[in-house]
């Protein structure tokens, strides 16, 4: 098998291609045509390569030519001051692999550098190829300089490659047209799922283009095909299909991209290799576990599946904190993960009674950055992991999970080694028909559970014997093994790496879920309805003022309990206040999860929705009831309309009216009541029938002629 390398050119019957980058694991490389003016990076199966290189389809070729240029005709002053502009260009793009052969990534990259440049977008493309094409030194950048090989447009005047071993066979070449009807049957007969043959393709192209008649056989209709000098050949369709299709393009359209992703993708080299040290880059995945657990009140009460979360120190494979709950997976736990990362190991141990020193577990940091499922890492809380704590977060591509095998292989260990010892694991076998439910055998609380993790993680760390882990020549020579801890020990002292120190309080602030608050008259409102308040905002006056105009804050929260949370402050020594409840609150809110406040405030909306129906039910009888008095009231008044008195003598009256009525009511409304059946006084009348022009009688002689009336009666 023949290998190549990079800068390394290799041909086939046409073109030279140079290699750009391999990855570390050999799996893929970027190359590029040398001698097409609007060549750009392809991807190639390095494999496939060197398959070609051994069949004698390719052929690895010497560069000469930039030695042949410099030495004819040595750089002036003026060329090596183009070649160092044209450098200080694209010298950072360059740093990019393998982001810069991506055509999306490339892209982009250089979009942001014409932020920082003076330079056109097809400038810094032309310098790009330049170097790439030219052999990837600094010198490839000189001034008119041209590439050894052909350039220019492919050239079909005369016939091309090897001679036919038959006699009198010259065959055809391949021009602008059959390369067409080539491409179109490649992608109808070869690139599908079903999956056939390049010989299949082959040969229905030939069927479809190349018959010149038919004849019959025993009724059955016969092809006849060209003359052989007049098709092209099963190797001219072979190779013009590796030209045209890359070997990326092919499975994807004949498996899947997730399966590309899955079975051909470069491994981008050993993981261990490519970090720095302990720290530079975590992993974190969650699963639910296959055990069954309990109540911790009440072992008769099932409580299902818990869910954990793993975190795995790349470089030495160490378990740097874990977090199991009986939430799905989800930020906060996720954020759980990371603090217990963060936390004294001796202390969060001694929480279960289980006594360690530092040494038995050292791992107590954040790291440089974190990989992981897009779920969790896309959220928008990632936003304050980054600029708070300074954490790199690179997500893996959808249907991925090999891209963090580590903590998978984590898993898979931890169920293997563990399942058979707890009752209430699931087997493989648990759901098939008469294997018994083995949820019924759940025995351990999750603090249990807790402490077989604590037991394990610490075995683990200390036992676990990686076969495939590539140690370097150092850590064979100081007699290293491949056990987590030894590997984290010698990182520490050799490799440094990028482990980066914080109080619990600073960490769990920055991991905490970010939202905003409203300043009010009442309080600091969050989640709807939730008041707040904290020394300074009763200190700075903020309720007296929000009673102008409120204004908004930013504040961080811990979803699984919100008696307390907490305020961003500008500060860079203190980034937080401490909000609490109001006391009036306490009763309502204390010692609740978001969801369970978010129910009970959805049930009071629930219920304030359901009594509208009612109020305005009632309100539409309020209104019925007015009218009904109202027309009563209207018909009494035209009853007793009487035309006589005018509108003036109306307005005019009005106060020895109100005097009579008020003595009425008075009398009608008196706490002492008169005796039934007792005459009521009554203003008199004057001759005319009317109250107009009636005696007033005061309070003092109303009561001496009911005095004089009852002396009569007697």
């Amino acid at each position: 098998m023949n290998y190549i390398a990079v800068n390394d050119l290799f041909t086939d019957e046409n073109n030279v291609y140079r290699v750009l980058w391999k990855d570390p694991g050999n799996i893929i490389c970027y190359v590029i045509e040398i001698n097409e003016k609007s060549s750009l990076p392809k991807k190639y199966l390095i494999k496939e390569i060197e398959e070609n290189l051994t069949n004698e389809v390719y052929r690895i070729i010497q560069d000469k030519s930039l030695v042949q240029r410099l030495s004819s005709s040595p750089p002036n002053e003026k060329d090596l001051a183009y070649r160092d502009n044209a450098w200080n260009h694209i010298r950072e793009l360059i740093s990019k692999e393998p982001a810069i052969y991506e055509r999306q990534q490339r892209g982009l990259l250089i979009k942001e550098a014409q932020l920082k440049q003076n330079k056109s977008f097809n400038t810094l493309i032309k310098l790009l190829r330049k170097y790439w094409q030219r052999g990837l030194v600094k010198d490839c950048l000189l001034p008119d300089y041209h590439n050894c090989g052909k350039s220019g447009s492919r050239v079909f005047t005369k016939k091309t490659g090897r001679p036919r071993k038959a006699e009198n066979q010259t065959g055809i070449n391949v021009d602008k047209d059959i390369l067409k009807m080539f491409e179109i049957a490649i992608k109808k007969y070869y690139l599908n799922n079903i999956r056939p043959s390049l010989a299949f393709a082959y040969r229905n192209m030939i069927k479809d283009n190349y018959t010149k008649g038919y004849y019959f056989d025993d009724n059955t209709k016969k092809l006849v095909i060209e003359d052989v000098d007049k098709i092209p050949s099963k190797h001219q369709f072979y190779y013009w299909f590796k030209k045209i299709f890359n070997s990326e393009e092919i499975i994807r359209k004949r498996e899947s991209n997730s399966a590309f992703e899955r079975n051909h993708r470069a491994l981008l080299g050993s993981t261990e290799f490519e970090m720095m040290g302990p720290g530079s880059l975590y992993q974190i995945d969650a699963t639910p576990a296959d055990i069954f657990l309990v109540n911790r009140l009440n072992p008769n009460w099932l409580i299902g599946k818990p869910t954990v979360y793993f975190v795995t120190d790349v470089f030495s494979r160490m378990i740097t904190g874990f977090h199991i709950s009986l939430r799905n997976p989800s930020w906060i736990c996720m954020a759980a993960a990371l603090s217990n990362t963060n936390a004294s190991k001796v202390e969060f141990c001694a929480q279960y009674g289980i006594n360690i020193q530092d040494k038995d577990w050292p791992a107590k940091y954040l790291p440089d950055a974190i990989v992981g499922d897009r779920g969790e890492l896309e959220s928008h809380f990632v936003e304050s992991l980054i600029t708070g704590l300074g954490i790199d977060i690179n997500n893996n591509p959808p249907h991925r999970p090999d891209w963090k095998g580590i903590v998978e292989q984590l898993f898979n260990n931890s169920q293997k080694k563990l399942g058979p010892l707890l009752p209430g694991y699931l087997p493989k076998h648990a759901a098939e028909r008469g294997s018994g439910d083995f949820r019924q055998n759940a025995t351990l609380t999750l603090d249990e559970y807790i402490k077989v993790i604590i037991h394990y993680v610490l075995q683990y760390n200390h036992h676990h014997y990686m076969d495939n882990y590539n140690r370097s020549e150092d850590m064979i020579r100081e007699g290293v093994r491949p056990i987590p801890i030894e590997l984290w020990n010698w990182g520490i002292k050799n490799k440094s790496g990028s482990l980066r120190a914080f109080s619990p309080e600073i960490v769990n602030f920055y991991l905490l879920p970010r939202d905003s608050a409203t300043v009010t008259a009442n309080g600091i409102k969050f989640n709807k309805k939730m008041l707040y308040s904290c020394d300074k905002a009763v200190r700075e006056n903020w309720f007296s003022l929000a009673r102008k105009k409120t204004w908004r804050v930013k504040v961080s929260y811990d979803p699984r309990n919100l008696n307390q949370i907490f305020l961003h402050e500008n500060d860079g020594s203190n980034p937080y206040t401490i909000l609490t409840l109001i006391s009036h609150q306490e009763d309502k809110f204390k010692n609740k999860t978001i969801d369970e406040i978010d129910q009970l405030i959805e049930f009071e909306e629930r219920e304030k929705s359901n009594f509208k129906h009612a109020k305005l039910e009632s309100e539409i009888n309020l209104i019925a009831a007015v009218e009904e008095i109202v027309d009563n009231a209207i018909k009494n008044k035209e009853k007793h309309k009487n035309p006589s008195i005018s509108k003036t003598r109306k307005i005019k009256e009005v106060k020895e009216q109100r005097e009579k009525e008020r003595v009425i009511r008075d009398v009608e409304e008196s706490f002492v009541k008169t005796i039934e059946n007792e005459p009521r006084p009554e203003p008199i009348l004057n001759n005319t029938g009317s109250t107009g022009g009636s005696k007033v009688y005061s309070i003092k002689d109303l009561f001496k002629k009911n005095k004089e009336l009852k002396n009569s009666d007697g």
